[in-house]
């Protein structure tokens, strides 16, 4: 053997084939010139393994990833059997193993993701494990703005799959490429990319109301121009909707067709109801509006008790309440009546007579001071209608108001068997109206001296009419016999307990049974005839007849349970 021998160089990672001549290329047989006839044994690398095709050459294959230097070692044996140790060299030249991936953004049938989709996009792939790799990071990009997921957040198993997760809300809507980036452990660096679509926006749908006129409150006759007590809502579908995609109208799910693109969906309300819309598009975003109607023209409720009554009740539970955007404290709740200095209060005494309010039923329940004036034969005045007004509030959540109407009739029962005028009152009715709205702040704190009034809560007005009758035939009433015996029921009972004695007439007009604490249902009736008030001479003095009034106060003070024109009398004159 002349030394070692230098193989002709490889590649990483590539099998070489070695040929016998080249082993044998320093090698040779001097005594017997036999060197055609040597062979070679026992080959080995330090660096991969050999293997003998039996055909003169040998297949090295280098190991993984390894380039360098490879060392051979053989035997070399000539036909006598004399064998020489010999070795040989090869140069592998290095080879940059590229890492080998996938990227994928999980598609939804569209392709798109929407809005719901875009908070946590599901991204998978795979990173060859036969090429020592790491998975650096993802980006998706629109073009402007990158999301990066670091590879803190990727998880990679031993096969070789992967998965995360991106939040793309950041990003604009259209064509999004995703994109992973590898390294292997020569430092050599490989990506994948993919693309999906972003639309997360759906335009809102239209909702609009028939007209309710300039005062924007919907008339009987407005109301009656389509479906009995309803009005008509039409709900326009935006202007980029596509056929197939769906319009939810208060519940009712709606499949766009070309007829409700141009038309829109119509659907039948009632006056001060609230339509809500929902447009839901092909990728699965979704808008929501809402449209609340105007109010009906408030129907007023009038509740009549019988003729001669003192007293009327009724309920806040039947006018329609109308909401408003007014918050008040939770603990200030039930009705009250609302004063003009700003008070709420459970009762309260009007010019004629007292209402008094449940806060938390809502009944009402107003009972006239009853009054009796007498004077000489054709002296009166004051008859005629008349009017308690009072305004109740709602306080709560919202606020809701009704008007309270109460008249009063003050009527002339002409001379009795003293030879003098008596004037005597009832209550007529109490009207109900609803307001179409009026804001009230939240009640002021109660006076330190109320006792046990609960905290106040939400709003209602309401009104005492009184009607004074003058149309009665003086000229009978003078006629009739002081001994003449009657049976009084309500009204004339309440005179006959004064010591004063009604006509005959009047009483069997207006006979009422004696109970009057009766709650009145509400009846429709119409309303009742405004009587002409009564021009007599008053310059007589009148009697006062009044139980509930101290006479003793100061005469300069305001009484408002008096009657309009009627001065206080010394009962002892």
């Amino acid at each position: 053997m002349h030394g070692d021998v230098t193989l002709s160089p490889g590649t990483e990672d590539t099998a070489v084939t070695l040929h016998v001549s080249d082993l044998l290329a320093q090698a040779g047989d001097y005594d017997d010139g036999e060197t055609a006839r040597l062979s070679v044994h026992n080959l080995s690398a330090d660096h991969g393994t050999v293997t003998d095709n039996k055909d003169g050459t040998y297949t090295f294959n280098p190991d993984a990833d390894y380039n360098g230097t490879v060392h051979f070692t053989y035997d070399v044996q000539d036909p006598q059997g004399a064998t020489v140790a010999t070795s040989a060299s090869m140069a592998l030249a290095a080879v940059a193993d590229t890492p080998v991936l996938s990227v994928d953004i999980t598609d939804t049938s569209d392709n798109t993701v929407n809005a719901s989709e875009s908070g946590a996009a599901a991204i998978s792939g795979t990173l060859d494990p036969s090429v020592a790799s790491t998975l650096d990071r993802i980006e998706i990009t629109d073009g402007t703005t990158t999301v990066t997921v670091d590879k803190a957040n990727i998880t990679v198993a031993t096969d070789g799959t992967y998965q995360t997760t991106a939040d793309l809300t950041s990003l604009k809507d259209g064509t999004l490429t995703v994109t992973a980036h590898a390294t292997s452990h020569d430092g050599t660096t490989a990506t994948s990319t993919d693309t999906i679509l972003k639309d997360t926006q759906v335009s809102l749908p239209t909702i609009t109301f028939e007209s309710a006129g300039a005062d924007n409150l919907y008339s009987k006759a407005e109301i009656a121009r389509g479906q009995a007590n309803t009005i008509t809502a039409t709900v326009t579908p935006p202007s980029d909707a596509k056929i197939g995609e769906h319009l939810v109208v208060n519940g009712q799910d709606h499949v766009l067709d070309a007829h409700s693109l141009q038309h829109g969906i119509q659907i039948e309300v009632h006056p001060g109801s609230n339509v809500q819309a929902t447009m839901t598009d092909e990728h699965g975003n979704t808008a929501g509006s809402q449209g609340f109607a105007a109010s009906a023209i408030p129907e007023p409720i009038v509740v009549r008790p019988p003729s001669g009554s003192h007293q009327v009740s009724g309920t806040l539970g039947v006018p329609p309440l109308l909401p408003s955007l007014t918050p008040v404290p939770t603990a200030q709740s039930g009705w009250r009546i609302h004063l003009p200095n700003g008070q709420y209060v459970t009762s309260h005494h009007g010019q004629y007579g007292t209402l008094t309010i449940d806060p938390q039923t809502g009944h009402l329940h107003y009972q006239e001071q009853a009054q009796v004036h007498t004077g000489p034969h054709g002296s009166a005045s004051g008859i005629g209608q008349h009017e308690d007004k009072f305004e109740v509030a709602l306080q709560g959540t919202n606020q809701d108001e009704v008007v309270a109407h109460v008249n009063i009739q003050i009527l002339s029962h002409g001379p009795g068997h003293s030879g003098k005028l008596t004037v005597g009152t009832e209550v007529v009715d109490m009207t109900i109206t609803p307001l179409v709205h009026t804001s009230h702040p939240a009640p002021p704190p109660p006076p330190p001296v109320q006792h046990n009034e609960p905290d106040m809560a939400s709003q209602a007005d309401f009104t005492v009419t009184l009607s004074d009758d003058s149309n009665l035939d003086l000229t009978l009433q003078t006629h009739q016999e002081p001994d003449q015996k009657t049976s009084h029921h309500g009204a004339a009972a309440y005179l006959d307990a004064l010591g004063i004695k009604p006509d005959s007439t009047s009483t069997t007009a207006h006979d009422q049974p004696a109970d009057m604490d009766i709650v009145l249902a509400q009846v429709d009736q119409p309303d009742a005839v405004t009587h002409d008030q009564a021009h007599l001479d008053m310059s007589d003095a009148l009697e006062h007849h009044d139980a509930n009034i101290n006479h003793n106060q100061d005469d300069e003070h305001h009484h408002h349970n008096d009657v309009d024109g009627l001065p206080d009398i010394d009962p002892n004159s």
